[in-house]
């Protein structure tokens, strides 16, 4: 476990030997060797690469929307024909329908909304939410309070105790989210490589030059590059556990002046995505266990003084509707830009309900 935490401060790019040399008494041969034998038992993801796509132009929102029966039975399908939805699963809560993140050029940033009002006017949902994310941070993994075969064994009455401290402080200085995110300057050779990184985070850079046709110092460079623009937001690897969890994001604006409401999930030690919108809007994705998940609750239940509005929503079926997940084949070479097509995807939508029904 000690092992996992270090990892998760250092991140994955981290060697054993600096693994090592922040525990101080587990030479890198065992942590290589710890390593290996929880990955080959799935207790440890393979090197995963966080990327930033709005630094290149390219948004994604969330959609949450409530469907009508027509839709439920509609909608996965639909959900597939849409090349800008990538990931989609049921929901209940404030919305009971479907989740779904949806990926736009910024040049066209009405896309989910567009999309989201033709379902509506066709009677496949009734009501809809939509949280752009402008930025994400994946909160960092802290095993200190875990104990195999036990459990978690976190100080949920202390977290608790904190929450109002936190909400009158200021934005928590480690955070680096932020909502402005300037446009760099990036090619189709870029794409490419972020594409085979995306793919396989731990494919080398000799790898991706004989894939590409270029040399590795160009690679090395270009991947350089893409870190120093914050296109590459870094590397990481997620810790499996046996433990039932839940997977609940919840959404909410933050009054302005607790906007330090933010350092309490990052205390949590379980792992979670804080995802921003604005500089008070926001929204926090958990994979709580389900027996810490009513002390969660409990302390949620001290913040909602400070926020202006709230809901929560649930993720308990999620499917990929592409084979890799990843945005980059939105790209287009040829015109150097990122292709959604809003009236492509609206003529799409009667015509495949027609389809649809006809069939059924």
């Amino acid at each position: 476990m000690r092992i996992l935490t270090v990892l998760g401060r250092l991140g994955a790019k981290a060697s054993t030997e600096e693994i090592a040399g922040m525990l101080g008494d587990i030479p890198p041969r065992t942590v290589r060797y710890r390593l290996k034998k929880m990955r080959e038992a799935k207790l440890l993801s393979r090197r995963l690469v966080m990327t930033h796509e709005r630094r290149m132009g390219l948004g994604e929102s969330i959609l949450v929307m409530n469907s009508t029966q027509r839709g439920t039975r509609i909608l996965p399908e639909l959900f597939s024909k849409l090349d800008a939805l990538y990931w989609y699963s049921p929901t209940y809560g404030t919305y009971d329908g479907y989740y779904v993140h949806c990926l736009f050029s910024l040049a066209a940033p009405r896309i989910g909304r567009r999309i989201l009002e033709a379902m509506q006017k066709n009677d496949l949902i009734t009501g809809f939410f939509i949280f752009d994310i402008t930025d994400y941070e994946y909160t960092a993994e802290d095993f200190t309070d875990y104990h195999p075969g036990e459990g978690w064994k976190y100080d949920w009455e202390s977290w608790k105790e904190r929450i109002d401290k936190n909400a009158k402080g200021k934005f928590p200085a480690d955070a680096k989210l932020s909502e402005l995110h300037p446009i760099v300057d990036f090619d189709g050779p870029d794409v490419k490589i972020l594409k085979m990184l995306y793919q396989n985070g731990e494919v080398t850079q000799k790898e991706i030059a004989e894939e590409l046709g270029l040399s590795e110092a160009h690679v090395n460079m270009r991947i350089h590059r893409l870190e120093d623009n914050g296109i590459v937001k870094g590397f990481r690897q997620i810790g499996y556990l046996p433990e039932p969890c839940l997977d609940v994001t919840v959404f909410f604006e933050v009054e302005e002046a607790n906007v330090g409401l933010i350092s309490s999930f990052y205390e949590i030690p379980q792992i979670g995505t804080v995802m921003m919108e604005s500089e008070t809007r926001f929204g926090y994705r958990t994979y709580l266990p389900a027996c810490d998940y009513r002390e969660f609750l409990r302390g949620f239940d001290r913040m909602r003084p400070y926020l202006k509005w709230y809901h929560f929503q649930t993720i308990h079926d999620p499917k990929n509707l592409t084979k890799t997940l990843h945005p980059f084949d939105m790209f287009d070479a040829e015109k150097d830009r990122w292709e959604t097509p809003a009236s492509k995807y609206l003529k799409l939508i009667p015509e495949f309900i027609e389809e649809i029904e006809k069939g059924q």
